[in-house]
């Protein structure tokens, strides 16, 4: 029903990673959707072939990546379940970057996932023009620290990852009448999926 108060209509967007993470070409996420009535097709056929690095993503995070925009241009609230997906169809062929075949490297699919569900958004910005958000950071970097440990004393490592924030958003509208204002991203989160943060 969510999907079903949207206007019909297609857009796509493409997102590029600098390499597959061991000097390879630019890695190409290329991302088609089309709504109709209460239905959504993405389309990920567009994207590269998988590559010889890690950044590799597989299926199971492929479909997440898809239930986190249907929650996203929908209404956040609606509950993470199988049902998010049943009026979806999802087209990538096997031996994609985003549906490798065994045993491809998937260690840094982080990276591919933050790149799909940009360009995922910025596709359904341009087919739903009241779904204003602007560009995310996407990146993937660590910080290391070394020191004591304030328990055992033993020399210890802290590592955690740090982003760059989200995009500003316009106000919306959910499909039951609720409205959202609009506002400034958030500064220093991980994007997207994982919404890590460093306190």
């Amino acid at each position: 029903a969510a999907l079903g108060a949207l206007p019909d209509g297609e857009a796509g967007a493409t997102g590029f990673l600098d390499d597959d993470g061991v000097g390879g070409a630019p890695v190409r996420i290329e991302v088609r959707l089309a709504k109709r009535g209460e239905t959504l097709t993405v389309d990920l056929s567009g994207s590269a072939g998988q590559v010889a690095g890690g950044v590799n993503v597989p299926w199971a995070s492929t479909l997440a990546s898809v239930a986190y925009l249907v929650r996203a241009v929908t209404d956040p609230t609606i509950p993470a379940n199988d049902g998010t997906l049943g009026p979806v169809s999802i087209v990538c062929p096997e031996g994609s970057v985003l549906n490798p075949r065994p045993p491809a490297a998937v260690s840094v699919r982080h990276i591919t996932l933050q790149r799909l569900a940009d360009t995922m958004v910025r596709a359904s910005a341009s087919l739903w023009t009241e779904i204003v958000v602007a560009g995310h950071f996407v990146g993937f970097f660590s910080l290391m620290a070394e020191g004591p440990s304030p328990r055992t004393g033993r020399l210890t490592v802290l590592q955690d990852v740090v982003g760059g924030g989200t995009g500003a958003h316009g106000p919306r509208r959910y499909a039951d009448g609720r409205r959202a204002p609009g506002g400034d991203g958030l500064d220093a989160v991980d994007t997207h999926l994982s919404n890590v943060g460093l306190l």
